[in-house]
């Protein structure tokens, strides 16, 4: 079986983090985050799913 390549790696670019200051949505909330993870295409900071 062959391993397909990722189709969204040739959507990598670089980017600024949208909120360098940590997650979006937690810091909208009021609420700590742990483990950043950034969107290579985007530039969204976000906490981790598995965080």
């Amino acid at each position: 079986m062959a391993i397909e390549p990722d189709p969204h790696l040739s959507m990598v670019r670089q980017v600024s983090p949208r909120s360098p200051e940590g997650c979006e949505e937690c810091l909208r909330l009021g609420s700590p985050w742990v483990h950043l993870r950034l969107c290579l295409t985007c530039g969204h900071v976000g906490c981790c799913d598995s965080s």
